[in-house]
This record gives C-alpha cells, sequence and structure tokens, in this order.
C-alpha cells in the first residue's frame, strides 16, 4: 500500500479526540435520597447497560471517522496484477502509435512495429464496442487521424494496419499535448489514452519545457492511460553521429572524419566500420565498444578536388537496419572570399599581399574602407578581417551579427588609431572579444618574441617541424594587453604570458583576435616569413563554419541559398531515391525544402550542374538506445496512480496481465459518509433516551 499524499498520515494521532472526550466527558450522577431503591436497581440493570453499550459504539465510530477522513485525503493505493482495463461502449480513445526509426529494430523474425499492432489486437478483446477512435503518429504529433466510429476490433486492425516505422523521431510528449488540447475541443465522459512504443527516453520529453508530458491530465479525471511498451533486448551497433572536428580544410590536403558508435547490446563488442567517399572506400577500421556505451574512430584521408564532397560510414548489418549507415556532406571550397577592411589602402596591403601569395588555397581579396561598409554584402564574402577599426555604426552592427550567425569568419587587429575604450565599446561589449586593458611600449632595444602556442590547433598544426620553431620570432614593440574570460581560448602568447592571438567562444562563426597590427613602429611581423603563413591559416580556420549547413535529419526542413537566381522553377531537388522536387521559395532570400523524409544524400542543381548538397539521417535521439526501465514506469504511475496501466508482454510476445495502480481514496470517503450517518442516527437516539430518563 502506497500513498499519493503520504503527509496527512500525520494527522491519523487525530483519531485520540474522540477517545480523550468520551473520558473526561463521562456523566457525573448526584445522590438523590429515596424512600425505597428497588425501582431504580431495575433501572441500573435494564436501561444504564444499554447507554454504556451506545457510547462504546459512538466512540468505535467517531474514530473511525478520523481514520476514514484522513486516509481519504492521504489517497492510499496498491499495485496490483489485474486484466481489468476495459473501455466502455461510447467512450473515445485516443491511439497513440510510435512509428520511430527504433520502432523498426528486429526480434524474432518481426520488427518492433508488428509487435506492437500485435500487442494492441490482443489488447482491442478489452473494448466494448462501439467506441470513437482517433490516431496520433508520435512521429507527426500534431496531426490527428481520426479513425471514426468503429463497431468491432476487426475494423480497428484494419485501421492500423498500414502504419510502419518511419526514419524519424517520435514525440511522445507532444503527441499527448496534442490528445490533452482535443479533449478539450470534445469533451467526453469516458476517455482511454493508449501508448505502444519502444518508449526512449527521448521521446518521452522533447522539448525544453520542464512540464511533465502527462502534467495536463491531472485536471481530466475522465481519462484513463494504458502504455503498451514493445522494447525488447537485441542485438544493434549505432552510428548515432558523424563528427567534423575543428580543422583546415583544403584541397589537396588531409580531412578528418569521426564516426561516433553506440552499442545497444548487452555486452561489450568489437566491430569493424568503414567510410566512403563518392561511393569509394577510403577507410576501414576496428573499434571496440562497452556493453551501453559508445565510442568514436577517425578517418582521415586526402580530398582531390573541391566543391561538395559526400560519403557515409557504415557498419555490419544487425536489428536495426537504419542506423547502420550515416551519410554526411563536406564543401571543400574552392576559394575563400576575404573582404578586409581598414582605415585606408595601406592598412590592408600587407594582408592583401599575404593572402593573394600564390600558395595553397585560393583567396579572393577585396577591400573597403569603414565608410563604404554600409554598401557591402556580407553574404559575398566568408571572411571579414578588420584592422584599426574602433568604431562601428548601429547598421554594421547589425549586419556582422548576423554575418556571424551565420557562420561567417571575423579577425580583428588593433591599430595605432584605436582608442582604447572605443575599441572595448564596438568589439568587447558587443561581440564578446577579449577586453583591451592597457598597451606595453618597449624602450631602447628591447622587445618581445612569441613564448607560446598551443600546436594541436588547427592554425598551427604541422605548422612548424622542428623543436626550436619559435627561435626566428617575430619582434613586437608595442604590445596591446588584452584581458580574456572563459568565452576565451589564447592560441599563442608572447613570452611574458600576454595573450597574442585569442579565439572568442560562443558565436556560431569563428572569431580570431590578434594582439598586434602591421605598423613598422609596433612590430616587424608583417615583414617575416611567418605573417603571410599565419595570415592565410587564420582566415583559412575563420571560413571553416562559413557556408551552408549540410547536416539534416529525416523531417527537418532545409533551408538554403543559391547564388545566381531567386525563382524556385529554377531548380531541382534530387532525393536519394532519384526523385525531382522543386524546393519553395521563402519570403526572404533563399529556398526551403519540406521532403526530406528519405535517408541520403540530396543534389540541388541549377542549369544541370550542382550547386549544393545536404545529408539527412535518423535523428541522434533514435540511435541513443536508452529505453524506460520499471522504475520510470512506476514514475509515471504515481503521477496518476488510480488512472495509469502498464501493459507488460513477455518475452514470447503472449499477452500478460498489465500492473495498475488501485487508488480507495473514494472508498475510503464513501465508509466516512456510511459512520457518519450511523454516528448521527445512534446519537440522536441515545440524546432522546437520555432524556426520558432524565424525566423519569
Amino acid at each position: 500500500m502506497s500513498f499519493v499524499n503520504p503527509f496527512f498520515l500525520y494527522f491519523l494521532p487525530l483519531m485520540a479526540i474522540p477517545v480523550i472526550i468520551h473520558l473526561f466527558g463521562r456523566r457525573r450522577f448526584q445522590t438523590v435520597e429515596f424512600s425505597s431503591i428497588r425501582f431504580l436497581k431495575q433501572l441500573e440493570n435494564d436501561v444504564i447497560r444499554r447507554l454504556k453499550l451506545r457510547q462504546i459504539l459512538l466512540l468505535i465510530l467517531r474514530t473511525l471517522l478520523v481514520l476514514f477522513v484522513v486516509l481519504a485525503f492521504a489517497r492510499p493505493y496498491q499495485k496490483n496484477l489485474t486484466g481489468d482495463f476495459s473501455v466502455r461502449r461510447g467512450a473515445t480513445v485516443y491511439l497513440i502509435l510510435d512509428c520511430s526509426a527504433s520502432m523498426d529494430r528486429t526480434c524474432e523474425s518481426r520488427n518492433l512495429m508488428e509487435i506492437a499492432r500485435n500487442d494492441l489486437q490482443s489488447a482491442f478483446s478489452e473494448i466494448e464496442f462501439p467506441v470513437t477512435v482517433r490516431l496520433i503518429d508520435a512521429t507527426q504529433p500534431t496531426i490527428i487521424r481520426e479513425i471514426g466510429f468503429v463497431k468491432n476490433a476487426t475494423q480497428l486492425t484494419h485501421a492500423i494496419a498500414g502504419v510502419s516505422a518511419k526514419p524519424l523521431a517520435a514525440k511522445l510528449d507532444v503527441a499527448l499535448q496534442t490528445a490533452s488540447t482535443d479533449m478539450e475541443k470534445h469533451p467526453e465522459a469516458s476517455v482511454a489514452v493508449w501508448i505502444a512504443s519502444d518508449f526512449q527516453k527521448s521521446s518521452w520529453q522533447t522539448s525544453n519545457s520542464a512540464t511533465h508530458p502527462l502534467q495536463s491530465f491531472l485536471e481530466k479525471p475522465n481519462a484513463r492511460f494504458l502504455l503498451i511498451p514493445v522494447n525488447r533486448e537485441g542485438y544493434n551497433i549505432g552510428i548515432s553521429r558523424i563528427e567534423n572536428p575543428d580543422q583546415i580544410v583544403e584541397s589537396g590536403k588531409s580531412v578528418m572524419i569521426r564516426p561516433v558508435l553506440t552499442n545497444w547490446t548487452p555486452e561489450s563488442v568489437e566491430t569493424p566500420v568503414s567510410l566512403f567517399i563518392e561511393g569509394e572506400r577510403v577507410g576501414q577500421s576496428v573499434v571496440s565498444i562497452l556493453h551501453r556505451g559508445s565510442a568514436d574512430i577517425s578517418f582521415e584521408w586526402i580530398s582531390q578536388s573541391a566543391g561538395y564532397l559526400s560519403g557515409f560510414a557504415e557498419t555490419p548489418d544487425d536489428d536495426l537496419l537504419l542506423d547502420n549507415r550515416r551519410y554526411f556532406v563536406m564543401n571543400i571550397p574552392d576559394s575563400i572570399r576575404i573582404l578586409v577592411v581598414g582605415q585606408t589602402s595601406a592598412d590592408a596591403r600587407y594582408f592583401i599581399k599575404a593572402l593573394e601569395a600564390k600558395s595553397g588555397s585560393s583567396f579572393d581579396v577585396r577591400f573597403t574602407t569603414e565608410s563604404q561598409l554600409p554598401a557591402e554584402d556580407f553574404q559575398e564574402c566568408d571572411v571579414l578581417l578588420i584592422s584599426d577599426i574602433d568604431r562601428i555604426s548601429e547598421s554594421f552592427r547589425e549586419k556582422l551579427d548576423r554575418f556571424l550567425d551565420d557562420g561567417g569568419g571575423l579577425i580583428v587587429f588593433p591599430g595605432e588609431h584605436c582608442q582604447l575604450e572605443d575599441f572595448n565599446r564596438a568589439w568587447s561589449e558587443t561581440f564578446g572579444l577579449p577586453k583591451w586593458k592597457n598597451t606595453r611600449k618597449s624602450s631602447g632595444d628591447s622587445y618581445l618574441k612569441l613564448g607560446s602556442l598551443k600546436s594541436g590547433h588547427p592554425v598551427f598544426s604541422d605548422l612548424w617541424q622542428r623543436k626550436n620553431r619559435l627561435e626566428n620570432s617575430p619582434r613586437f614593440f608595442v604590445v596591446p594587453g588584452f584581458l580574456t574570460d572563459e568565452n576565451q581560448t589564447i592560441l599563442a602568447g608572447f613570452e611574458d604570458g600576454t595573450p597574442f592571438l585569442i579565439e572568442t567562444i560562443g558565436q556560431t562563426g569563428r572569431i580570431l583576435t590578434f594582439a598586434t597590427t602591421t605598423n613598422s613602429s609596433w612590430t616587424d611581423f608583417q615583414l617575416t616569413g611567418l605573417f603571410p603563413t599565419l595570415i592565410r591559416r587564420a582566415a583559412l580556420y575563420a571560413a571553416g563554419k562559413n557556408g551552408q549547413r549540410t547536416d539534416y535529419f529525416c523531417g527537418d526542413t532545409v533551408r538554403f541559398d543559391v547564388a545566381g537566381t531567386q525563382n524556385a522553377a529554377d531548380l531541382v531537388v534530387t532525393t536519394p531515391t532519384g526523385k525531382k522536387i522543386r524546393p519553395r521559395k521563402d519570403q526572404c532570400p533563399g529556398f526551403s525544402f519540406f521532403d526530406c523524409i528519405t535517408v541520403g544524400v540530396y543534389r540541388v542543381e541549377f542549369g544541370g550542374r550542382r550547386v549544393f548538397s545536404f545529408a539527412a539521417n535518423v535523428p541522434e535521439s533514435e540511435c541513443v538506445g536508452e529505453f524506460f526501465d520499471e522504475q520510470d514506469f512506476r514514475e509515471i504511475g504515481d503521477l496518476l496512480p488510480s488512472r495509469i496501466a502498464v501493459y507488460a508482454a513477455k518475452q514470447d510476445n503472449k499477452s500478460a496481465p498489465m500492473n495498475l495502480n488501485r487508488e480507495y481514496a473514494i472508498l475510503f470517503l464513501v465508509l466516512a459518509a456510511i459512520v457518519a450517518a450511523l454516528e448521527t442516527f445512534i446519537g440522536r437516539i441515545n440524546r432522546v433516551n437520555i432524556l426520558k430518563e432524565t424525566n423519569l
């Protein structure tokens, strides 16, 4: 026996109140002298005995009344096995089916979706037809499919026969909210909500809300729930995601991809993993994964061409095929578009010469001044390199903020014309760049050299092969001192520990701040061979997140831009199955594609030429493999203890009794009412008899 409101049990000592009143309220008789007492002897034997008996009975009834009232408020309930989960004639049944990717897992030659339909068909025998049925697919949780008035189990079985698993994620909480909202629109005397699912934890609470999915049903006492979990033990190694680590991506250079695998099986396993690029296997390895754990493995290959490259990571077939292959698309740019902004063209000459040096990647470099910025279209560049600017207009601030949100890169150099307070106001307070605290100026022949760097960072990775990599460091005569916080990472520093190169974390785009400039009175950095190499690598790194998103989940809405057209009729999206579909034109610049329902790589073509590609995969939440256990179901049952049942299917797929919580609050309220009525009746008789005795 458990209690919904155990706090009220502290009121059980109130049962002593009737006893105390009885003991201190007993009648006290006065001594009256009579000439003869032979008639009083008869009264004592016949009347007083009945009076005492009724008083004891009243004491018991009043004590029980206090007990029953306290128990009614404490709401006791008991969990027991029962098959009584019938639905009454004329009721409304909301049937929520989990058709997500994980329900396609095979178990004993059938997938979980088939097992769910079988369990539902067994449960249909407990429905007293006819009933009204409304079907909700948890992968499309806001849509109610009206089955209508169903006269028998055969008709209902036929209605769910065509339901199958999809490469989508389930949202059981949203489906429950949809059912709750529909109940308010169509009030019914009796409502049953049946949920058939493998109950992945990720599907139960998909929103950021802290509200329990069943919270809205607390005020709907006419709704009862049947949970039908169909999860089974099985063998599954899934690729949950593919990580693209921070790196500089160039044609002809090494590129790294990191698949992450999850082990659902009840034991540790080793499994081979293969990587394919444009249909060709470029790598294979074996990874060990602990029971219910995850592991990643890194692959490297040399990209021989620029443009959109598609590929996939693959593991051998197992019980769930949908997560054995995961696709990805990488855009290796053939050129990086850089806009250099300075006070004058003299501020930009070293940057332009460094970026236009004929080595490695191609850069498309343009220069503009601060006054000409309002006329610039930031969508036509990948990186902004800003030098010696400490004041920015409101319009430029808004454009730059959108540029960074879209993944654009930003490189900032202070300069001799910058005022410390203005620089901080423009960059530190607005975009989170490190705060410029002071400026250190060397005297005579003294200067600072570079002292440390983060060699594992993509900007410096493989930049020097020798240990004495900073032996020929540039000289720095004027050094601005920047303060960093948890949102900044120092990538390189001077020999006294002052930051030289700082990356700001938090924006979608990458932001780099150099604590120097190209003025000869500050440094000879721009005259050394390190300058063009470091500027080019910094630009390549900053541009790494620019470009359009290429990784989506099935069911997502894909949005993209295509240079040269704003007419959707000019574009064709080719799906993985070869079907060709036109995208839709957005109200703002760009296009939307809503038919992302098949796993694989999609191609966007303009004039017969591929201009964009993206990959669609099973949602990562469907590849985690964390399911409800018995304790999780008990916690759900505790929220609505008298109205939730859990159907426990056996491993042989035969029907089994369900675990039902029965609440006894109403029973105790009825008993309290009966006891109160008896107490009133017997008390009235007692008072009448006492009056008669007094009159004697």
